[in-house]
């Protein structure tokens, strides 16, 4: 006899938390990248506008590792039994975000040099 079973409401309300939040990670980065290129197409003074991105993408970069890494020791120190499985669970999950951080990272240096820099006349 098959046993039918329901989960809880509150996995319902996290699993569409977690569709939304897939949804709105797939259309950002889309989305943010056309703003960008089309404010670059448009702006007068396109160094400072490339400039500012790369302050700003830098800025952002830096905080989500700080916040990632503050939020792993944060959980971990919740659950002190089971910190060695719980950290390996966090480090599957999250392992690949730091390294679009990481990446982030060096865009936004490279576009603040570039932004910058004055090209070199002879």
């Amino acid at each position: 006899i098959p046993v039918a079973w329901d989960p809880p409401a509150q996995l319902s309300t996290i699993r569409r938390a977690v569709d939304w939040v897939r949804i709105v990670a797939m259309v950002a980065p889309i989305l943010s990248a056309l703003l960008l290129v089309v404010g670059f197409v448009i702006a007068p003074r396109r160094k400072l506008l490339l400039a500012w991105t790369g302050l700003l993408t830098t800025a952002v970069a830096l905080t989500g590792l700080f916040a990632m890494q503050r939020l792993r020791s944060t959980a971990l120190d919740r659950v002190p039994n089971e910190t060695a499985a719980y950290g390996a669970i966090w480090d599957i999950f999250v392992e690949g975000l730091r390294t679009w951080w990481i990446l982030a990272l060096g865009i936004g240096v490279f576009a603040l040099v570039v932004g910058l820099v004055r090209p070199v006349r002879r």
